[in-house]
């Protein structure tokens, strides 16, 4: 069904001074920076951190996976069919 751990989504308050202790503590890199969240590089792994700007609501303080398949609405389809509450779809925000 899914292929992989696209990335795994922190939200956090302060975008720039969470970027600058990733890097500086944990030794991680930006590889890719987009409106409102930031994509770090984990080691030689293959699954980043993403560090998404919240607001402070309930409602996006949530730490999330995010997963990729080739087929996602196949996917989306077959979970509904199982009774699964499912969200809309989303594409990949670089799309």
């Amino acid at each position: 069904m899914f292929e992989r751990i696209d990335t795994i989504i922190m939200p956090v308050t302060e975008i720039e001074k969470a970027i600058q202790w990733y890097e500086e503590n944990l030794n991680m890199r930006v590889s890719y920076r987009g409106e409102g969240y930031c994509v770090l590089s984990v080691g030689q792994g293959e699954t980043p951190l993403t560090l998404e700007q919240a607001d402070g609501s309930s409602t996006q303080g949530a730490t999330r996976p995010i997963l990729f398949a080739k087929n996602i609405h196949g996917v989306h389809q077959k979970l509904r069919e199982k009774g699964v509450s499912v969200s809309d779809k989303r594409g990949d925000r670089h799309d």
